[in-house]
This record gives structure tokens, C-alpha cells and sequence, in this order.
């Protein structure tokens, strides 16, 4: 039988390995980090992402651990409604975590017996067909799916030559609580806020878009870097954040580590 290798464990790699393997397709994923990521923000499954998720059966499974949000307000930046509309105007809507989305693609495909082989970072394709990763490892495969992410390396080394520009907004997104059961989106001037929660709990995913000039070398540093690049910082305070590696992020993470969970905001003013 002929094999297909995927090339990203993400969400899109993960849900096309359900799909190929459901359907009695040969597949094995290479996946670049060493484990799926444990963290994640929120992320809403429109009609569109519902019906594909109950197609491989996990649509339920996610359901349980998420949120049907009542509706979508749009509102001004003092919180005043512009426009309300019911949710059922456009189909299911589920509103979710990403890591929880993500759990429940992985159980599914390691149950349909399908293969994950992480620490495979996509280097180049030789011989059409042929892949070779950064761990020295050559793997050939019949066919081949890009789902690398913005950064894909089969996009833009082997279909189109293409650069990713800076929009010149900046997004800071998290998850905290909230009473509301509603999409909530908040527009301002060169700037909105948009937030809506994960689960019946109400922890809300929220993302703030502003705006925010910055130096050409900010901008070239924020686009040539990728996810290795990054740590995650305030996690004890339930505010977690992922931000490019410095002496400053180094600082924070040396004291989450002594202090644990008694850490406060307080403590790492001077690095933020």
C-alpha cells in the first residue's frame, strides 16, 4: 500500500491523518517538537470544522469539553451593543481549547493505528519523494502533505516562493473567567478585543489586537523566528503567555521556578 507522509502534528496534520486513516490510507505524521503542546489558546469550530469532526467521530468527545456559546454581540469600545445575533443563525458553533481539540485529534488517530514520529524537523525533500530531517533521518513516501504551518517549508521552498509580511498589529491572547456564555467582540479605534469561553466553567479565551508600530528589526525578528524560539512564561499566574527567548524571559522563568505557585504579578515587574 502506498504510504503518505504528513509533514506538522498541528490541528490540520492531525485531522488529515484521522481522515487518511479512516479511510484505510496508509499515513504517518512527522511532527518537529518532541510532544504535543500541552498549553494552548482558544479557538472556535464553525459548522464547516463541526461536520468534519463528527465525520472522523469526535465530535461529541470535544462537545463535552467545550462551550456552545448563547450568541455574538458586537460591541463599541465602552461595551455598548452594536448587534446581537442567536448563535443557531449560523449552524453549531463550538467554542473550545485548543490543547483540548488537538488531545482528542491525537487519541483518535493513535486509535485508528496511525503513526506519529516526533523530533522530525523537515529539512528538504530529495528525489521528489524522498524527506530529510534535521535528526539525520531520511524517510521516502509515496505522496506527501504540507501541514507545516504559516512557515511550511514544502509551500514555500517547493510550490511558491513566498515571504510573511508584518501587518503591523500586535495580537496578546490568554485564557482568564468570565460570567458571560456569549461571544463577545469589542471594537475600538486601530484596535478590538474578542473573547468567548472554552468551557462550561466560563474560562474565557480573549485576544487583544492593537495597532503597534514597531522597529524593522522587531518585525524581522518576530517573522524569522519560530516556535523553538519561544518560551512559555506565566503559567502559576494563569496568564500564560508564549514570547521569544531573552535575558529578561530567562529571569522570569528562573523565578516561577523558585517561587512556584506563590509567585505574584509583583515579582516580575521589572522583566515585564
Amino acid at each position: 500500500m502506498k504510504k503518505i507522509g504528513v509533514i506538522g502534528g498541528g490541528i490540520s496534520g492531525l485531522t488529515l491523518g484521522c481522515v487518511l486513516k479512516g479511510s484505510g490510507k496508509e499515513c504517518v505524521i512527522f511532527e518537529r517538537s518532541s510532544a504535543l503542546s500541552e498549553h494552548g489558546a482558544g479557538i472556535s469550530l464553525t459548522p464547516n470544522a463541526c461536520k468534519i469532526l463528527d465525520e472522523i467521530d469526535i465530535l461529541d468527545a470535544v462537545r463535552a469539553e467545550s462551550c456552545s456559546p448563547l450568541d455574538i454581540a458586537w460591541r463599541d469600545d465602552q461595551g455598548n451593543v452594536i448587534k446581537k445575533v442567536n448563535i443557531n443563525e449560523f449552524g453549531e458553533v463550538i467554542t473550545s481549547n485548543r490543547k483540548v481539540l488537538i488531545k482528542k485529534l491525537y487519541e483518535k488517530f493513535i486509535n485508528l493505528g496511525g503513526e506519529i514520529k516526533f523530533n522530525h524537523e523537515l529539512l528538504d525533500i530529495v528525489k521528489e519523494k524522498e524527506l530529510v530531517f534535521k535528526n539525520q533521518e531520511n524517510v521516502s513516501v509515496d505522496y506527501i502533505a504540507g501541514c507545516d504551518g504559516i512557515k511550511s517549508l514544502i509551500r514555500t521552498n517547493k510550490i511558491k516562493k513566498d515571504k510573511i509580511n508584518f501587518s503591523g498589529y500586535t495580537a496578546w491572547r490568554g485564557i482568564g473567567s468570565s460570567d458571560s456564555k456569549r461571544i463577545n467582540i469589542y471594537l475600538g479605534k486601530n484596535s478590538h478585543i474578542v473573547c468567548y469561553p472554552v468551557n462550561e466553567k466560563l474560562e474565557t479565551s480573549f485576544i487583544a489586537t492593537k495597532e503597534a508600530p514597531v522597529h524593522q528589526n522587531v518585525k524581522e525578528a518576530l517573522v524569522n523566528a519560530s516556535e523553538l524560539d519561544t518560551e512559555l512564561i506565566m503559567r502559576p499566574l494563569r496568564n500564560t503567555e508564549r514570547v521569544l527567548k531573552n535575558d529578561a524571559v530567562t529571569k522570569i522563568l528562573e523565578k516561577e521556578k523558585s517561587l512556584g505557585d506563590d509567585i505574584q504579578i509583583q515579582d516580575i515587574f521589572g522583566e515585564v
